[in-house]
């Protein structure tokens, strides 16, 4: 197997057996499922206790809603643009940080463009974040 193309095939036999049993556990799965589903629903209540708010047997006690915490939201959405941001400038930071000015990263082998797209990004996140500050969207007052 010192052919590299003898690997891509094997590599490929791999994948494709992946695949393959995927699937088959997938179709397994599911009539197992809804045999088991069918099984359990045996012992399902008598149709005289359908239709109440709660069919255990007592009554309930409390409200049944929680509360909502918005004064959060800001905070989960800054947390979740600034996780995406990261995702996208991941591969920036591995050029850059390995010594790479922009023209050597794409010398380096980066798909061309990849600088600008990276500026473009940069400058929509910015234009976000000054129109949110700017309409007080993630205002912590709740």
């Amino acid at each position: 197997m010192s052919n590299p193309a003898d690997l891509v095939d094997v590599t490929a036999l791999i994948v494709a057996a992946g695949v393959v049993a995927l699937i088959s556990v997938a179709l397994g799965a599911v009539p197992s499922l809804l045999a088991g589903r069918f099984a359990a629903a045996v012992g399902r209540p008598a149709p005289a206790a359908q239709g109440e708010a709660f069919e255990g047997g007592s009554e309930p006690a409390g409200e049944a809603h929680a509360p909502l915490a918005l004064h959060l939201h800001p905070l989960m959405l800054t947390f979740l643009v600034f996780d995406l941001a990261i995702v996208a400038l991941y591969p920036f930071a591995l050029l850059l940080g390995q010594g790479h000015t922009p023209e050597a990263a794409a010398e380096a082998g980066a798909p061309q463009g990849l600088v600008g797209a990276g500026a473009v990004f940069g400058c929509v996140m910015l234009v976000a974040w000054l129109h949110v500050r700017r309409s007080r969207a993630a205002t912590w007052g709740a």
